[in-house]
C-alpha cells in the first residue's frame, strides 16, 4: 500500500507513512485527546476548582483511576495521571464540594480522599 498523502510505499499495509502518520484517524484523535486534556489543565491551573469542567477528560481519568471505598493521595493520582500536582488539587477540591469524594486530610505521606462508592458523576 502506498501513503495517502505523498504515494511513498508504507510498511504492513498502512494508509500513511512515517512523515505522515498524524493524518491517520487514530493518531488524530489521539492529538485532539492530549491537546483537550492540556487546556482543561491550563484552565484549572488559571481559576482553581472553579475551572474544573465535571464532565472533562481530567476528572474522567481521576475518577476511572480512583476506586470507590479506596483512600488515595494527591501526591501518587497527579504522578500517575500525569496531571500537574496543583490542577490535581483543584480536582479533588472541587469533587470535595460535589460530595463526590471525601476529603481526609494531611498523614505524613499527603492528603488523601477517599471515594464515596453512592456518588458517581451522569
Amino acid at each position: 500500500m502506498n501513503c495517502r498523502e505523498c504515494g511513498k510505499g508504507t510498511s504492513f499495509g498502512k494508509p500513511y507513512c512515517d512523515e505522515h502518520v498524524e493524518l491517520c484517524d487514530y493518531a488524530a484523535r489521539l492529538v485532539e485527546g492530549r491537546e483537550k486534556r492540556v487546556a482543561e489543565q491550563e484552565k484549572i491551573l488559571l481559576e482553581g476548582p472553579a475551572g474544573v469542567d465535571l464532565e472533562g477528560l481530567l476528572v474522567t481519568d481521576v475518577l476511572n483511576f480512583m476506586e470507590n471505598g479506596c483512600v488515595h493521595k494527591l501526591d501518587r493520582i497527579y504522578r500517575l495521571l500525569n496531571i500537574d500536582f496543583d490542577a490535581t488539587k483543584s480536582i479533588a477540591e472541587r469533587l470535595a464540594a460535589e460530595g463526590l469524594v471525601k476529603r481526609l486530610g494531611l498523614t505524613r505521606r499527603g492528603e488523601g480522599f477517599l471515594v464515596l462508592a453512592n456518588k458517581q458523576l451522569v
